[in-house]
């Protein structure tokens, strides 16, 4: 079958906001469509709105669209392929209620540490699964990752199945700054250490620790 190509003309997006908790339509305080690129332009704004959206016709380009609602103190990113098929369809743009517990996130974690000369660059890894029912954000403020005081070069970046990367999500204190959505999501903290010592900390969820599963070691020459 013939493959779709690039969209590159005059777009028109239409859709509507879906609460994903009640399975209900939904009224947020406001719907921006974006256009990534050099830093995020944002093409318009409708605020508030809802259940319905429409945004006037834009320059497409070769790269994807986004969606971002902001709900209930919460960001949510759909992305848009740049393809006719998908801009031409109207969109559904997810939010969802808070509440999710603890005892729903399940979190698998893992360090890797690359061994330098004079240094330790720490990669650590977390695949978090929101199984909340119905389906709930869970607040990051009840996630910590703990990074070392003296480490530099500090990358963080939170993705949602589905989504773009949410880079620099940690605050100074290690804790979540976005909330982490119903389905899979993955947090990565990447930092470089002087020396070769490193202590880990356990993360914390709503308070509680959680050892690190695996731990893998490389060298560098």
């Amino acid at each position: 079958p013939p493959q779709s190509r690039p969209d590159s003309g005059p777009v028109t997006i239409t859709g509507r906001v879906l609460n994903g908790t009640t399975n209900q339509a939904a009224i947020v305080e406001e719907v921006a469509l974006l256009k990534p690129g050099q830093g995020m332009q944002e093409l318009e704004i409708v605020k508030p709105t809802g259940p319905g959206f429409r945004f006037k016709p834009v320059d497409g380009g070769p790269g994807p669209l986004l969606l971002r609602a902001r709900y209930g103190g919460e960001t949510f990113i759909q992305v848009i392929p740049p393809v006719p098929e998908a801009r031409k369809k109207p969109q559904t743009l997810t939010v969802f209620e808070g509440g999710a517990r603890a005892a729903d996130m399940p979190v698998h974690s893992g360090i890797q540490v690359l061994k330098r000369k004079d240094s330790l660059r720490v990669s650590r890894f977390y695949a978090i699964e929101n199984k909340s029912n119905p389906p709930r954000m869970f607040s990051g403020q009840s996630f910590r990752v703990i990074v070392p005081d003296k480490a530099r070069n500090v990358e963080v970046q939170l993705q949602h199945r589905g989504s773009m990367p949410l880079p620099n999500v940690l605050d100074q204190k290690g804790v979540l700054t976005r909330g982490i959505r119903p389905g899979s999501a993955e947090l990565a903290v990447n930092f470089e250490l002087d020396g070769h010592v490193l202590e880990v900390e356990p993360h914390e969820l709503a308070g509680q620790t959680a050892a690190d599963g695996i731990l893998v070691v490389l060298y560098q020459p």
